[in-house]
C-alpha cells in the first residue's frame, strides 16, 4: 500500500481472537475505511475476520522476535502505522496469598510488558513522522482494584501509569496517547478466566464459590455489546484530538462514583459484595488458651484528625476503620478519616504477653535509606526488630543498635523462605511486616533497557507479593498482624522519565487495596505507605544499571552527571540536559523530610490498634493532593513544562510532507 494522503489510516490491533474486544475493533476500524492489521498468537483464532478484507498476522506480544516480525511486515506493506491499539491481555482470578506466581507473571507479560514492547517497536516510526496515535487498553479495575482479581487489576494499574507518562514523553513528537478503560463488555474474557481458574485453595477454601463467581462477573446482563463498544471507541480514536482517558462499558458510572468515595465506604461496599464482611474463627491449632482471643492492646493518648485529610480524593488520603474493642463480627462502627499529627503517642503490643514488644520484619534496610530509619524507630518504640538486606554488610549503621540483621533478597523465593523461617524459629511470630525493599530506574520508555526495567518490577512488585505470600499465612493462623507495603507518591502521579518506577508502584498500590480486603476476614490489617520526598544519604550510592542510570530505592534520588548515559539516547538526545537537570535535584534539599522524623511518624501509625489504610507522608505531599484534583489537560500542561516537554520537535529531514495523517 502506498503512503499517500488518499489512503485511510493504517491500524494495527493486538489480541484479535474471535469473540473479544480486539476482533470487534478491527471490524469497526474496517467499516470506518481504515486499513486494518489484526494480530493474535494463533492466526486460526481469528476465523471471524476471514472474509472481512482485514489483514491477519501472527503476533505474540510476549515475544520480541514475534513483535519485530509483525511490525516489520506492516511497515513493509503499508509504509506506516497510524494507530496502534494495544489490546492483547489476559486475566486471572485467585486470592493474592495463594495465587500461582507463574500464572501471575504470565498476566503481566501480556498486559504490561506486551504493551511496553509494542510501544518500543512502533513509537520510533511514529515519532520520525511526527504523527500517530497509540491506544493502550487498561480497565476500570485499574482505577479501583478488584477482589480476587488483584493480579489483573495491578497489571492494568501499571498500564494506566505507563500510559500517563508515555503521553507526555511522546508529546514533542506529536504522537497522541490514549488510555481506554473498558467496563463490563461482552467478550470471551469470562470464559478464559474460568478456563485458567484453579479452586485448590487452602486458606481461602471457605470462599471458593465466591471466587469462582468472580471469573464471569463482567459478563452479566449489564455488559455492553461488543460491536457497540467498538464503534464508539473507533469514533473517538479517529478524532483529530482523541481524549486522553475514556471509560466505556457497563458499570462505568459506578466506577466513577466509587473513585470519589472515602476508602472506608469503598471497602465496606466491596467487602459486602464479595462476602468478606465477616471474620473467620481462629483455627483449631491455635495455642492453648489463645483460641478466640485477640492480641492484647495497650493504648496511650490518641492522635487527632488531620484537617487536610478531608480535602483530598479518596484514593490519595489516609483512612482507617474504627472497630469496637474485642468485636468478633463484621465491623459496624462508623469509620472516619485519619492521619498522623505531631501530638499524642500510641503503642500496640501485638502479642499475648505484655512483657514482649511486637516482632517487626523490615525489608530493604541498607544504611541511609527509609528501611534503616524505620528499624531504628521501631527499636526505639520497644519492638523486636529484624532488619534485612541483600548484603548484610550494607547495614553497618545498625551494628550496635541491638537489632537483628538477616540477609534477604526479595527477588529470591529461597532467600525469603530462609529469612522468614529464621524469624519464626527465633521469635515465634511476625506481628508487623514492612515491605520496603525497592529499586528505581530513570530512562524514557521508548529507549528503556527492558532487562533493567524488569529488575525494578522484581524488587518493587514481585518482591512485595512474595513476602506477603510467605508471611500472611502465619499471621492468618494467629488472626493477628499488620502488613505495610511501601508505595510512592509516584504511584498516584506518573512522571516522565521514571515511568517504570511509577508503574511498579501503581501496581503495588492496586495490590495493597485488594490485599487489605482479602485479609480482612483474618483480622490482618494492611496499610499502604506512600512516601513523598524524604531526605537520605542514598544519593551517594547511586549505581549504574546497564547503560541507564538507576537508583535504590527511590526515583527521587539525583543522578551524578558522570553517570548519566546521554550518549545512549537517540530519539531523546535533545532532552538529555533537561532530564539530567530534573533528576539531579538532591532528595536531601531544604524541603525534604528528614528520614528519622519520617520513620517516627510512620512507626507511630503502624503501632496503633487500627492503622490508617493509606498514609502519604513526606515533602510535596500536599502538592500531590492538589494536582490529583486537576483535570488531565491542566496536569499534562504543568508537567510538560516542568520536564521541558512542552515544545514540539521539527520534522526530521527526509520525511515526506504527505506522510502525516490526522
Amino acid at each position: 500500500m502506498a503512503s499517500t494522503p488518499s489512503c485511510g489510516p493504517v491500524v494495527l490491533v493486538t489480541g484479535c481472537s474471535d469473540g473479544g474486544i480486539g476482533s470487534a475493533l478491527c471490524e469497526a476500524f474496517h467499516d470506518a475505511g481504515c486499513t486494518v492489521y489484526a494480530t493474535a498468537r494463533r492466526p486460526e483464532s481469528m476465523a471471524r475476520l476471514q472474509g472481512a478484507g482485514i489483514r491477519k498476522l501472527q503476533l505474540d506480544v510476549a515475544s520480541p522476535a514475534s513483535i519485530a516480525a509483525a511490525v516489520g511486515a506492516v511497515l513493509a506493506e503499508a509504509g506506516r502505522i497510524d494507530i496502534l491499539v494495544n489490546n492483547a491481555g489476559m486475566g486471572l482470578v485467585a486470592p493474592l496469598v495463594e495465587v500461582d506466581l507463574k500464572k501471575a507473571r504470565e498476566v503481566f507479560e501480556a498486559n504490561y510488558w506486551g504493551t511496553l514492547q509494542m510501544v518500543q517497536a512502533v513509537a520510533p516510526h511514529m515519532a520520525a513522522r511526527r504523527s500517530g496515535t497509540i491506544c493502550n487498553v487498561g480497565s476500570v479495575v485499574g482505577y479501583i482494584s478488584s477482589l480476587w482479581g488483584a493480579i489483573y487489576s495491578s497489571s492494568k494499574a501499571a498500564v494506566h501509569s505507563l500510559t500517563d507518562a508515555l503521553r507526555l514523553e511522546l508529546r514533542p513528537f506529536n504522537v497522541k496517547v490514549v488510555l481506554l478503560a473498558p467496563g463490563a463488555v461482552q467478550s470471551n474474557i469470562g470464559a478464559n478466566n474460568l478456563q485458567r481458574f484453579d479452586a485448590a485453595f487452602n486458606l481461602y477454601a471457605p470462599f471458593a464459590d465466591v471466587i469462582r463467581e468472580r471469573t464471569v462477573i463482567s459478563q452479566g446482563k449489564n455488559s455492553m455489546p461488543t460491536d457497540l463498544f467498538a464503534r464508539r471507541v473507533v469514533k473517538q480514536l479517529l478524532r483529530p484530538a482523541p481524549p486522553r482517558h475514556f471509560m466505556l462499558g457497563g458499570f462505568v458510572w459506578l466506577t466513577r462514583m466509587a473513585m470519589w468515595w472515602p476508602l472506608w465506604l469503598r471497602d465496606r461496599m466491596l467487602a459486602n459484595a464479595f462476602k468478606l464482611n465477616r471474620l473467620l474463627p481462629p483455627p483449631e491449632a491455635t495455642q492453648p488458651g489463645q483460641q478466640g482471643k485477640k492480641a492484647r492492646i495497650g493504648i496511650v493518648p490518641r492522635p487527632t484528625i488531620h484537617a487536610s485529610a478531608l480535602l483530598a480524593p479518596s484514593h490519595a488520603v489516609a483512612f482507617k476503620r474504627q472497630l469496637p474493642s474485642g468485636l468478633e463480627t463484621a465491623p459496624t462502627a462508623k469509620s472516619r478519616p485519619s492521619t498522623f499529627t505531631s501530638a499524642g503517642a500510641c503503642r500496640l503490643a501485638m502479642t499475648t504477653t505484655p512483657s514482649c514488644g511486637p516482632v517487626v520484619l523490615v525489608t530493604g534496610c541498607s544504611d541511609g535509606g527509609i528501611g534503616s530509619a524505620l528499624c531504628e524507630a521501631f527499636h526505639g518504640a520497644g519492638c523486636v526488630v529484624y532488619a534485612t538486606a541483600r548484603r548484610p554488610e550494607s547495614m553497618a549503621r545498625l551494628q550496635g543498635a541491638g537489632i537483628r540483621k538477616l540477609p534477604l533478597d526479595v527477588a529470591s523465593p529461597a532467600s525469603i523462605a530462609a529469612a522468614v523461617g529464621a524469624v519464626l524459629a527465633e521469635a515465634g511470630r511476625i506481628d508487623i511486616l514492612v515491605n520496603n525493599a525497592g529499586m528505581g530506574l530513570v530512562a524514557p520508555l521508548v529507549e528503556m533497557n527492558l532487562n533493567k526495567a524488569r529488575e525494578v518490577f522484581e524488587a518493587n512488585y514481585w518482591g512485595t507479593l512474595q513476602m506477603v505470600q510467605a508471611v500472611a499465612p502465619h499471621m492468618a493462623a494467629r488472626r493477628s498482624g499488620t502488613i505495610c507495603n511501601v508505595g510512592s507518591t509516584a504511584g498516584f502521579l506518573s512522571m516522565p522519565w521514571g515511568a517504570v518506577y511509577s508503574s511498579s508502584k501503581a501496581a503495588v498500590h492496586s495490590l495493597t487495596d485488594a490485599l487489605r480486603l482479602e485479609l480482612q476476614p483474618f483480622s490482618i490489617k494492611v496499610m499502604l505507605l506512600a512516601p513523598g520526598v524524604v531526605a537520605s544519604r542514598l544519593e551517594d550510592k547511586v549505581r549504574e544499571v546497564g547503560s541507564y542510570p538507576g537508583c535504590r530505592p527511590s526515583a527521587y534520588l539525583p543522578i551524578p552527571r558522570q553517570r548519566f548515559a546521554d550518549d545512549e539516547l537517540q530519539l531523546y538526545a535533545p532532552f538529555a540536559a533537561g532530564l539530567r537537570a530534573v533528576f539531579e535535584r538532591p532528595s536531601r534539599g531544604k524541603y525534604a523530610m528528614p528520614a528519622d522524623l519520617f520513620a517516627r511518624r510512620v512507626v507511630k501509625q503502624l503501632l496503633r490498634p487500627t492503622p490508617p489504610r493509606q498514609l502519604l507522608l513526606g515533602a510535596f505531599v500536599q502538592l500531590l493532593l492538589l494536582v490529583l484534583w486537576w483535570p488531565l489537560w491542566l496536569r499534562d500542561r504543568v508537567l510538560a513544562k516542568a520536564f521541558k516537554l512542552d515544545r514540539p520537535l521539527p520534522i526530521p529531514c527526509g520525511t515526506a510532507c504527505g506522510q502525516r495523517v490526522v
